[in-house]
């Protein structure tokens, strides 16, 4: 990649279908055969694979092997391309370019050659010179400004690389009981909605003298002398709370789970799941 973009004037391009584009050697493709039956009562029949086959383990290494020799065998004929398809070809996709452009295009036209007489075509050619694209009408091209290069998007109008994060979010859970974590989390979101009005930097406030800290999910709390008592957490710190809030623990109790488990007569355990306490 970092060879690829030394290039003042750099393209891309790929090989069509280069797989199917390789045969196999006659005695070999013996170890490419296919059992095949098409329904029940017909005749098995035999068949073998006459071209390297995708997904394969020696897939792979008979197609680059394919290419270097095709670069070997016309290196005196295409001496632009030989080295490219050498050191800047990776499996099917060509990443190369030059530092000048009148060289760049007969780069390109000796690329286009030698591959056809292996048969093959070269196409969805993308690169930061106009050039690249407008003298070839005949061969397909990208229609998007932006292509992958390695697996990183290349866009060559602003010769930049890109890089898309999608964004996961957890699915909202429209049915089934709400979870003891989804309740939590429900009451310490309206928490936080309310003490986004609270105003922590004015001298002249009352909030000084309660120690006001910030818990590990973002929530105000009440410091103090209770530190080492033996209550509950929600009441050793509190929540803070805004002067003119709506919400109280009446508001909160609808958010309470209670779960208690009752042995029924025959043996099988309830759950209930009151919403007052």
């Amino acid at each position: 990649m970092v060879r690829f973009r030394k290039h003042k004037y750099a393209f891309t391009t790929d090989i069509e279908k280069m797989f199917r584009m390789i045969n196999i050697h006659p005695e070999q493709t013996c170890l490419q055969r296919i059992l095949w039956k098409k329904g029940r009562g017909e005749p098995i029949k035999t068949y073998e694979l006459t071209t390297v086959t995708y997904g394969t383990v020696s897939a792979p290494y008979l197609a680059t092997r394919t290419l270097k020799q095709l670069a070997m065998d016309y290196a005196n004929n295409f001496p632009l391309t030989a080295p490219v398809v050498l050191s800047d070809c990776y499996m099917g996709d060509i990443l190369s370019g030059s530092e000048s452009i009148e060289e760049l295009i007969e780069l390109q036209h000796q690329l286009i050659e030698m591959f056809q007489t292996a048969g093959m075509h070269l196409h969805k050619w993308c690169g930061n010179l106009p050039e690249i694209t407008s003298n070839l009408q005949e061969y397909a091209f990208l229609e998007s400004d932006e292509t992958k290069a390695l697996g990183i998007i290349w866009n060559p109008r602003p010769d930049c690389f890109l890089f898309r994060i999608e964004q996961q979010r957890s699915k909202v859970k429209r049915r089934g009981p709400l979870t003891t974590n989804e309740v939590n989390d429900s009451e310490t979101w309206l928490i936080k909605q309310d003490q986004s009005g609270i105003n922590l930097s004015d001298p002249s406030g009352n909030l000084k003298s309660l120690n006001i800290f910030q818990d590990d999910k973002g929530v105000l709390r009440v410091g103090g002398r209770l530190e080492k008592a033996s209550i509950p957490y929600s009441q050793k710190h509190p929540a803070i709370l805004a002067k003119n809030s709506k919400m109280s623990l009446e508001s909160f109790s609808s958010l309470v789970v209670l779960c208690l488990s009752i042995t029924l007569i025959w043996g099988k355990e309830l759950v209930c799941l009151p919403t007052k306490m």
